[in-house]
């Protein structure tokens, strides 16, 4: 096993990505996992699941479609930009499938997870059209048993967004939703292990957080000058512009040189 001096910046920066979407992840299962412990009705019970969904997969717009006699129906969606203008903007979708019709009733026929890295190259073989006409889209199937009960939607506008990490994040939580819709058995003959698990998952959370942070740091500070490095710089320019753009506000940057530094080096040395 490679020790910390022998990973290079560019490893650190990899490992330092997996550890925030591990946080990200076990945050959303905790979160699910809190919910079954709540008596509420389903109407706030698909709230708060939409809202687990949008908030820790990183796509711009989900759904969550349920079957009833053979057709997946939208009873609950989130949408970036509505969400921008109003928090509160939980809606659906008008869309419904049948079994097998288009990527969504795919899914939930085949019982598989479906990942459209490019919609625009997506070619439905039953000669239905994808409902997005470009952009990434992953589909996974909720299942109660070997039965299809609905259909988890992940889109974002942008080709190859998608990665292994929510593909594989997905059918887990697909498979907390499914428990979740089953609240009363879930409620009455499984707290015992909620309890356990929402343990474990805080036990893990904090683990995961002291890790994160120590790789975290690792990757974005110059271990001889203490100071934050180029890959810090790279990330907070890029998340910086893209929140002037997002919120219409003026973005600057300030560039400074300074001249034969090099003398310095070679006179005192690096440390000084």
């Amino acid at each position: 096993m490679a020790t910390a001096n022998q990973i290079s910046n560019p490893d650190l920066g990899v490992i330092g990505a997996r550890f925030t979407q591990l946080i990200e992840y076990l945050a959303g299962v905790r979160k699910m996992s809190a919910l079954a412990q709540k008596e509420i009705g389903k109407e706030q019970l698909l709230e708060a699941i939409i809202r687990i969904l949008f908030e820790h997969l990183a796509a711009e717009d989900v759904s969550l479609y349920l079957l009833e006699n053979d057709v997946l129906n939208c009873v609950a969606n989130l949408n970036w930009e509505k969400f921008i203008e109003n928090s509160d903007a939980l809606g659906t979708r008008s869309q419904s499938y049948k079994l097998g019709e288009n990527l969504a009733g795919q899914s939930a026929l085949e019982k598989k997870v479906l990942h459209i890295n490019d919609c625009t190259l997506q070619k439905d073989s039953r000669a239905v059209k994808n409902a997005y006409a470009a952009g990434s889209v992953i589909y996974a199937p909720i299942m109660h048993g070997d039965k299809v009960i609905g259909i988890i939607e992940l889109y974002h506008p942008y080709s190859n967004h998608f990665n292994h990490w929510q593909e594989y994040s997905v059918s887990i939580y697909a498979d907390l939703v499914a428990m979740l819709l089953d609240y009363n058995a879930l409620l009455y003959d499984m707290q015992g292990q909620i309890d356990q698990r929402t343990e474990e998952l805080q036990k893990a959370l904090k683990e995961s957080e002291r890790l994160r942070r120590r790789y975290e740091e690792m990757s974005i500070i110059d271990h001889l000058t203490k100071l934050y490095n180029r890959r810090f710089f790279f990330n907070e320019v890029t998340s910086g512009l893209s929140r002037a753009l997002r919120y219409d506000q003026s973005f600057s940057l300030l560039i400074m040189d300074l001249d034969h530094f090099k003398e310095v080096n070679d006179t005192y040395g690096q440390d000084c």
